[in-house]
């Protein structure tokens, strides 16, 4: 049978031991939330980038297609001035208008583009805020704490020592 300060001693030892592997191992989950947090809020963001590249690339060919249909279109509006013998003043108006009507819809079609590239903007501001606020709430381990831990565990102990119950085998275990 050992000696009650051999025990206390080992108690003491196996209680240190436990908090700080309870302690390491609340700081690997906390790194791991953190990780899988900022891996989340990285693919957020990668997907808003795709969706504005797209967005580019869309508003790109509709103000090109917009602009090509202009052309056609002030090409047949002075072919048709010219096969009505027509020069004047009117018929420029007409030129001119559907010029106005094709630069204000590639002007719509860029503010679009622009006013969604806002949107997404924002949308990446609150990920960062979301994820910034979740890693907030992520509990890290605290040495103050398993410090606490190991010092409850040393009082208990030394407790059990000085009532004389330290080293002695609980009656259940001598019956038998």
């Amino acid at each position: 049978m050992c000696e009650p300060t051999t025990l206390l001693m080992m108690s003491l030892a196996i209680s240190a031991a436990s908090a700080g592997m309870s302690y390491v191992q609340g700081e690997k989950n906390a790194d791991t939330q953190t990780e899988n947090l900022q891996r989340a809020q990285d693919q957020q963001v990668d997907q808003l980038n795709l969706q504005q590249h797209q967005a580019d690339q869309q508003a790109g060919e509709q103000m090109s297609d917009r602009a090509l249909e202009a052309l056609k279109e002030t090409g047949r509006l002075s072919t048709i001035a010219g096969e009505s013998g027509g020069a004047g003043g009117s018929n420029a108006r007409i030129v001119n208008e559907a010029g106005f009507n094709a630069t204000h819809d590639i002007a719509t079609i860029e503010a679009n583009r622009l006013n969604g590239g806002t949107q997404r903007n924002m949308e990446a501001q609150g990920v960062h805020s979301n994820t910034q606020s979740a890693m907030n709430s992520i509990q890290q381990p605290s040495l103050i704490g398993t410090g606490l831990q190991i010092g409850g565990a040393a009082v208990g102990a030394y407790s059990g020592y000085r009532s004389g119950s330290f080293g002695k085998l609980p009656n259940s275990v001598k019956a038998g």
